[in-house]
């Protein structure tokens, strides 16, 4: 549902920098209090700081576009990965993960993985993580248990959980949710909008509660 966001480690290469979207004083106050005096230091003040074109960097630092490139990529991966081993918090303000890559196999490998799966069929990897053997229909059941019982936490009344039920467990048309219980499609967008933010809280708090 990708209400709970889980965290990966971080490294410089499934991190980017905001750039230019960081005010230059807050890059310069980073820059001084991560970066050892150097060239990509240099670099990086030139860019983010002083924002200069890159026709003056290349005049500045003597070196060809391509060169210029592959120096601030370099300087940005020694930056990132300063920002991610440091203690400051800085990583927070100035840093955020790429989208999840989509790596391609070939059919050959395709085919193979399928053959090892099927080898594996009666296997539940739930059992190892959560200790359960648990077939499909358990885990559907579990999972519906689960979205009953966060809203009944929340003390909505008994129109509020049928609005919500019927527009988020059963998928059910706005229109007919309207017609079902007498009221306008505004008012229903409205409240399963509202309902929704509520829960979402709610789904947070608790896994905030047990995962730990």
């Amino acid at each position: 549902m990708k209400l709970i966001n889980v965290t990966r480690e971080r490294t410089a290469g499934n991190t980017r920098l905001l750039g230019l979207s960081i005010a230059p004083e807050m890059w310069e106050y980073i820059l001084n209090d991560t970066m050892p005096n150097g060239l990509y230091k240099d670099v990086l003040f030139s860019t983010l700081v002083k924002r200069n074109t890159e026709e003056k960097m290349m005049k500045s630092f003597c070196l060809k576009i391509e060169d210029l490139h592959r120096l601030q990529k370099k300087a940005e991966a020694d930056l990132k990965d300063r920002l991610i081993r440091s203690d400051r918090g800085y990583e927070e303000l100035v840093l955020r993960d790429k989208t999840p890559r989509v790596i391609e196999v070939s059919e050959e490998f395709a085919k193979d993985f399928c053959v090892w799966q099927e080898g594996k069929s009666n296997a539940n990897p739930l059992a190892d993580v959560l200790g359960v053997d648990l077939n499909h229909e358990d885990l559907q059941k579990k999972v519906v248990d689960f979205l009953y019982t966060i809203p009944q936490k929340l003390k909505w009344t008994e129109e509020e959980r049928i609005v919500w039920t019927l527009r988020f467990i059963e998928d059910t048309a706005p229109i007919e949710v309207a017609e079902r219980i007498g009221r306008k499609r505004s008012w229903v967008d409205t409240k399963y909008s509202r309902l929704n933010v509520r829960f979402n809280k709610a789904v947070k708090e608790w896994w905030a509660e047990n995962a730990k």
